[in-house]
């Protein structure tokens, strides 16, 4: 899809008194319209993407303005967007996380981390190579474990050589589940 040549209106203050509009609506509308050659009043206009907002800030507003840049590039004048961004003050950014905690209770004792600029559980995930997560009824790391239904552990046991039923009453080891457990994790 090709983009669409754009113009704006001006009032006599040399300030834009519409929103674009298409080159094609114009020379509709235009008797004799010519893009390189606008009537009084337009101006050539440019899209410009909207920034990637960074943390701490926020967009604020849209303005149209002239680009002397933009006119010389293409031998008329030419007006563009500028995406205005506010950066956040260390009192917005504190009231954004105090917000966030207020709807979220049971993460009000999470930290705002600086560095990752995410908030993270107060105590730091457990380093020993097992998978956790965050338990926020506990509040506190919980390992991971497979939820499986019995008809899974069963063919899983079988795999490994074992023979369990659920008629039988098999005294199954420690170890015989941590073997269940971590064929699960390995997926196979």
């Amino acid at each position: 899809m090709t983009e669409q040549s754009l113009f704006i209106k001006l009032n006599d203050n040399r300030r834009p008194e519409s929103h674009p509009i298409l080159e094609q609506n114009l020379v509709d509308m235009i008797e004799g319209f010519d893009p390189s050659n606008p009537p009084k009043g337009f101006v050539k206009f440019i899209k410009t993407p909207i920034p990637e907002l960074h943390p701490y800030e926020r967009y604020d507003y849209l303005d149209y303005v002239h680009s002397p840049e933009l006119s010389k590039k293409y031998g008329q004048e030419t007006w563009h967007e500028v995406h205005n961004i506010i950066k956040l003050d260390i009192y917005d950014r504190k009231e954004i996380i105090d917000k966030f905690k207020r709807l979220n209770p049971k993460m009000s004792d999470w930290i705002f981390d600086e560095t990752t600029m995410n908030l993270i559980p107060p105590v730091p995930k457990p380093d020993d190579g097992k998978e956790y997560y965050w338990n926020v009824d506990f509040k506190a790391w919980q390992e991971n474990k497979p939820n499986l239904q019995l008809d899974e552990i069963l063919e899983l046991a079988k795999q490994i050589g074992l023979e369990l039923t659920t008629e039988k009453n098999e005294h199954i080891t420690e170890e015989t589940v941590r073997k269940l457990v971590d064929m699960i994790n390995l997926g196979k």
